[in-house]
């Protein structure tokens, strides 16, 4: 009795209709939900035959009111035409002015979906539509509603007719159209498949609309039900399971409700698993080591029967996650769902082309404009793998490189055309040139994405490569329906309204994979589970907002209209999706749920309801399902310190380095950092900066600032306080040409504009702070010194660029320019043993590796070098020497503040020079800082201050910063 009562439902069925109809059975009708389970019963009745009959014709419920109405069911995409024709043919019969095809693109959707849902619904037409104008009056009043909506609502009727009419006309209309005329064709007299018939079996359904309702109804006592119900949701009114059949199936029926299926309230046939992991990723991997798990024990038909296993994805982007994680020893699968062709790459090639475009300017330019197109998303497009099977990827990567050397933010249409690409492939790079001449007509842009999305799809022949095949054919087949549409309907179309219809016909396209149905495991979306029963069962994605999902709300339908006419209601889609989530678990004997704790934009992800129910009906029972929470991250290699020693080779490369003061401080900060970015010499991928950026706005400043003095310095003219005035007379053109350089042609507004103004109030307090030194000479500017320092028995190699060197009354300055924080400069003192105030050589020998000081190592370093730089001048002896005289003075130009920073000791005012009592505590504590660096006991090793990771480019390769 046991295994009776958890025989699949199907098999149960078709035991049934073997047993008790098989004489009539050839010449009946099934109805069944879907295709799926068509193909199920018919296994089923297969296996419990050993003669051969004539099998009944079973049709889905969408082919049997196919075959019922004489329509054939139209795709979405040639409906929205032919409505617009509808629309733009009723308002101008009204005197009305239509919105152009783009603008009504949308709306047009939305009319479409009510349409359908008004005559599935069977929803009384005039009646509507004069209640719809009777409410139009109070809503204009109110102003509640778009003014669009309230002139639409007119017109609304008369728009149906003329587009229903059409719809007929070519015998093709939309899934609601296709059920009224069904409807229709039975409302008099049984149509022909009906009298044919001698029982109409319904099998597997669940919610009908009000025309299957109507139709279920005309065949009245030919009607046979198999339904697949359960106690624990037909009893409860709470459970939305039930909902749909305490509406209309138990009103309609003889049948007792004790003869349904008693399954889901015996808790213990099956065990519940249920997982919480930290996101998508972790979900998947988990699934894949659950799925191996389970193969390790095998059933004696693990793998061979289709109703065995299903995997149940109620989100499709997941479905190649899915396959590329399920075990290697899996004998078959059977992919039973779409893929939506927004989640694949030739999508977001696409989506790229398109935004690219859409990056110029929206009116056509002047003749002495610049036109330039977006320089980030050009690398997007360049850098995409399908232009990478159209062009030389040498020849891709150096124009890539080029456009981030050159930070070229805006791209001019100019510099596309002095690449070195191949005319015969120039097809990509020519389409944008030439894009001004098409704009007012989007026809031509169709043209060129169809042949370039062609040329991508031959590249795959020519490679042989097969994985993306078939959904680059169904975007060329796609976006040659919308050619021929465009083309047959005779529409101007923009540029706008294209791009808006590509990416709409890609959002909405799923691609079908075909398989063996009755083999191996079943993946499947929740919907395609209709009627269907298996063993184990694995549900993915179990989160509100997914399980169930939301109900669409787009309508011109006001939410209480749709109430009274029994449109539907957002609360019947999540009481069909709690009727197949709760059907499947009947009779399945091993069922994992999976659900991930990521947050998202709206807060933390939740769980589904069905789980918090599922926890607290089975608290007590001895199969309890245990939530258990798995993460998987990427190890953090910060717990487990990366160590590289210095071998011979890397300590000859340590020898042979030029260090600089930031070098330097790198190694005393991080010396993995040191390595990574030295020895190693990797590079930080350079970005391009359509925003200004703190290292952006330093360069902007240096090369203003080196405008300015520069003429002063090339002339050997001192710089006197009317020096100064002209200076900032000059800044705001300078300021203007130093922006443009950095970006490109972009146009200086917004962020940019804002930029001006603040760096021109900044610099102007930058230059009012140097008249109290006029007048001074420029002695440097932007100058590379370099000088060596020795070490034990080695030599090394030093180098820095020095901003500037002034000549203020006879003594040396070295300036420094800080655009943020200026640190203290200050040189701490202490008691001597004559109880005078002397510096603290401990400080300055250990300022190397002084974290807060690093602008007082530096500017040491620079004075070192200038000094160095003057030993050599005279041991050349020459003449005049720039750098003679009493040791230099060390000041940093603070840019925000507009003010000097000088170094001084902490008990006085008085700047203090880089002489010998300076000079002496920190060559030596440079020269143990360089003898560290390239000490054989003092390997690479990782900082243990996380604070010094917040910039460091290296964070993600040493496991500070985890991914994932």
């Amino acid at each position: 009795m046991a295994e009776e009562r958890v025989e699949k439902f199907l098999k149960r069925v078709a035991h049934d209709l073997l047993t008790t109809y098989r004489e009539k059975l050839s010449s009946s009708l099934i109805l069944v939900p879907n295709k799926r389970a068509r193909t199920f019963l018919f296994e089923y009745l297969r296996e419990m035959t050993d003669t051969p009959f004539v099998a009944p014709l079973c049709l889905s419920s969408e082919e049997y009111a196919t075959t019922l109405s004489g329509l054939e069911k139209a795709e979405r995409i040639p409906l929205l035409f032919e409505l617009y024709q509808s629309y733009e043919t009723i308002y101008r019969q009204n005197q009305k002015k239509p919105v152009p095809f783009e603008d009504f693109y949308f709306l047009g959707t939305t009319l479409l979906a009510d349409f359908d849902e008004i005559d599935r619904c069977l929803v009384d037409i005039s009646t509507l539509y004069n209640h719809l104008l009777k409410l139009r009056d109070y809503e204009k009043e109110a102003q509640t509603i778009a003014e669009a909506f309230s002139h639409l609502w007119d017109s609304l009727g008369a728009i149906y007719d003329h587009f229903t009419q059409q719809c007929l006309q070519n015998k093709k209309g939309y899934t609601g159209l296709v059920y009224r005329k069904a409807v229709e064709a039975t409302e008099n007299h049984p149509h022909p498949l009906q009298q044919k018939a001698n029982f109409v079996f319904w099998v597997g359904f669940h919610a009908l609309s009000p025309a299957e309702e109507k139709l279920f109804l005309s065949t009245g006592d030919k009607n046979k039900v198999f339904l697949d119900m359960d106690r624990y949701f037909t009893e409860d009114e709470k459970q939305e399971a039930g909902f749909f059949y305490r509406e209309f199936w138990k009103k309609h029926l003889s049948s007792d409700i004790s003869s349904h299926d008693d399954l889901l309230s015996q808790k213990n046939n099956r065990t519940i698993h249920i997982f919480a992991t930290t996101n998508e990723t972790t979900m998947v991997k988990l699934l894949g080591e659950t799925l191996q798990k389970n193969l390790q024990n095998p059933s004696p038909q693990q793998g061979k029967r289709p109703d065995e296993v299903a995997i149940i994805l109620p989100k499709e982007e997941l479905l190649f996650s899915v396959l590329n994680s399920l075990p290697p020893d899996l004998p078959s699968v059977n992919v039973t769902m779409g893929f939506p062709l927004k989640a694949t790459q030739i999508a977001s090639w696409l989506d790229l082309l398109l935004s690219l475009w859409e990056s110029l300017p929206e009116t056509s330019p002047h003749a002495t404009d610049t036109v330039t197109l977006s320089g980030s998303l050009l690398i997007e497009v360049l850098d995409h793998q399908y232009t990478r099977l159209l062009f030389d990827n040498d020849l891709l990567n150096s124009t890539i490189s080029l456009i981030r050397e050159k930070n070229l933010s805006r791209v001019p249409t100019s510099f596309l055309a002095t690449l070195p690409y191949p005319q015969k492939e120039n097809t990509l790079f020519s389409h944008f040139v030439s894009w001004y001449s098409e704009k007012p007509d989007g026809k031509p842009t169709l043209e060129r994405i169809f042949l370039l999305t062609k040329e991508v799809l031959n590249a795959h022949r020519q490679r042989g490569f097969s994985f993306d095949m078939e959904f680059l054919y169904t975007a060329l087949q796609r976006i040659s329906e919308v050619q021929q549409l465009v083309k047959e309907k005779n529409l101007v179309l923009s540029f706008n309204a294209v791009a808006k219809i590509l990416r709409d016909v890609i959002a909405q396209t799923t691609i079908a994979f075909s398989g063996e149905p009755l083999e191996g495991w079943q993946i499947m979306g929740m919907l395609e589970t209709q009627a269907l029963d298996f063993d184990s069962l694995y549900i993915l994605s179990m989160n509100e907002g997914i399980m169930p999902a939301p109900a669409t709300s787009r309508s011109f339908i006001p939410q209480d209209i749709r109430k009274e006419y029994n449109l539907p209601q957002a609360f019947e889609t999540e009481a069909v999706y709690a009727y197949h989530f709760y059907r499947l678990l009947k009779r399945a004997k091993e069922v994992y749920l999976f659900y991930t704790k990521e947050a998202k934009d709206t807060g933390l992800q939740e769980k589904s309801r069905y789980l918090e129910q599922i926890l607290f009906e089975y608290c007590e029972n001895e199969k309890t399902p245990l939530e258990k929470t798995y993460t998987y991250p990427f190890t953090s290699l910060s717990e487990t310190p990366i160590c590289y020693p210095k071998t011979d080779a890397i300590k000859q490369k340590l020898l042979s380095l030029p260090y600089s003061a930031s070098s330097i401080k790198t190694y005393f900060t991080c010396s993995l950092w040191f390595y990574y970015q030295y020895v190693l010499g990797v590079r930080k991928t350079e970005t391009l900066e359509e925003d200004p950026d703190a290292a952006v706005k330093g360069t902007i400043i240096h090369s203003v600032l080196e405008t300015l003095f520069g003429e002063y310095q090339e002339k050997s003219q001192p710089i006197t306080e009317n020096d100064i005035s002209q200076m900032k007379a000059n800044l705001s053109s300078l300021i203007e040409k130093a922006i443009r350089k950095e970006f490109s042609d972009q146009p200086i507004t917004g962020k940019l504009a804002l930029l001006r103004h603040m760096m021109t109030q900044q610099l102007e307090r930058v230059l009012e702070s140097h008249k109290p030194y006029t007048p001074f000479d420029v002695v440097e500017l932007e100058t590379e010194f370099v000088g060596e320092i020795s070490a034990d028995t080695h030599t090394f190699q030093l180098k820095s660029r020095l901003d500037r060197m002034d000549k203020r009354k006879g003594s040396l300055v070295i300036i420094d320019y800080k655009t943020g924080k200026v640190e203290s400069l200050n040189i701490p003192t202490k008691k001597s043993e004559e109880n005078t105030n002397i510096l603290d050589e401990e400080f300055l020998r250990t300022l190397y590796k002084n974290s807060s000081r690093s602008h007082l190592f530096q500017l040491f370093f620079y004075a070192f070098l200038v000094k160095n730089a003057r030993e050599k001048h005279s041991q050349d002896k020459r003449e005049p020497n720039p750098y003679q005289g009493e040791s230099p003075f060390l000041s940093i130009c603070a840019i925000q503040e507009g003010t000097f920073h000088n170094v001084k000791r902490k008990d006085t005012n008085n700047p203090l020079p880089f002489d010998e009592t300076v000079e002496s505590p920190f060559v030596k504590g440079l020269q143990k800082a360089l003898l560290t660096i390239i000490s054989d006991d003092e390997p690479f090793t990782q900082t243990s201050d996380d604070k010094h990771c917040r910039y460091c480019p290296f964070q993600e390769i040493c496991g500070k910063r985890k991914i994932g």
